[in-house]
Order: structure tokens, then sequence, then C-alpha cells
């Protein structure tokens, strides 16, 4: 018999955002049923076009997933959709997201949702941007790699990078797929 741990289904919950996109639908797939680890899926309801495209997506897929690995239904713990529009004003990380604009191509989204990270204390929160990313292209020379013992694996801002450092705000993420390309 192998001495090999088998992983116990849930035993870590995580947070991720998802769109139903490609990219967050890939790391919600490997998370359930690579690690098979309980997800909590955080959306962030805003104005955008896609908005309903987005939603209809996720229930589809998660339908599909239910159907398809039948064991995946106890790892979704919650669906967490929040508006954009209650997320709490935060003067640093509109200042900071502001400065880091001048340097680097960020969209607009990405401050609501680092507000949005940090008012519910989500640390560790994943964001699935890969490096074909414009906004990856400047965070994803301030990762480092982290293997934990359970298997779980993402990219993190280095503990190097001061919090004086406007690219700080993004150590509130966890980045899984940062070196990851469609093409690959």
């Amino acid at each position: 018999m192998s001495q090999a741990k088998e992983k116990k289904a849930g035993s870590r919950t995580v947070d991720l955002l998802w769109t139903g996109g490609w990219d967050s639908t890939y790391r919600l797939l490997h998370l359930l049923l690579i690690n098979k680890f309980a997800v909590n899926i955080h959306y962030i309801i805003s104005r955008r076009q896609s908005i309903f495209k987005e939603m209809e997506t996720m229930i589809k897929i998660q339908e599909k997933i239910f159907k398809t690995y039948p064991e995946t239904v106890s790892l979704f713990k919650k669906m967490v959709f929040f508006s954009k529009n209650c997320i709490p004003d935060d003067k640093e990380i509109t200042e900071r997201t502001k400065n880091l604009k001048k340097i680097m191509y960020i969209g607009s989204q990405y401050e609501w949702i680092i507000r949005y990270a940090r008012a519910f204390y989500l640390t560790g929160i994943e964001m699935s941007i890969h490096v074909d990313d414009k906004a990856a292209a400047h965070v994803e020379q301030q990762v480092e790699f982290i293997q934990e013992s359970d298997g779980h694996s993402y990219w993190r801002l280095k503990k190097g990078v001061s919090k004086e450092d406007d690219l700080s705000v993004f150590s509130i993420f966890h980045f899984p797929i940062i070196k990851l390309s469609k093409l690959t």
C-alpha cells in the first residue's frame, strides 16, 4: 500500500474571484478536480455589459460540473455576489491604484476588487490573471512561488515588496496562473 496520503476532499477552502471566463474557470476546475479543495466563489456585480452573460455562463458551468463530477457539489461552499457600489471606499487603495496606472496598465476593476478583498479581510483570495494579461506584466516580476504541503500552489507578491510601494496593494491576492499563458 502506498505511503502517500490521499487528499481529503474539502480539506482546504479557497476564496476565488470567478467570472465564468476561461482563466478563472480553469482555476476553479483545478481546485475542485485536481486539488479537491472547497471553494468560496466571489463575483462583483458591476455595470459591465457582460454581467448577465457572465452570470448565466457561471450557472451553466456549475450545473455541468455538478452533473459530470457530482462529488464536487459539497466543495462549492458559497457564492458571494456583491455589488461594486456597496464596496466601502478606501482612499489609500484609490490613491495607490491611481499611482500604479501612471507606470503600468491596470484596468479600473483592480481598484474596486482590491477594495472588496481588503474590506472583507480576504487575504489570499485568488485572482486568475495570466502572463498574457497587461496587468500581469508588472506584477509577475515581483512574485514568488509558494507550494504548500497539501498541494495548494500559487504565486504571491514577494515578502520583500515594501508596504510603501504602491504595488503592495496586490499583496492581498494569490496569483495561481500568473505564469501561465492561454497558448500553453
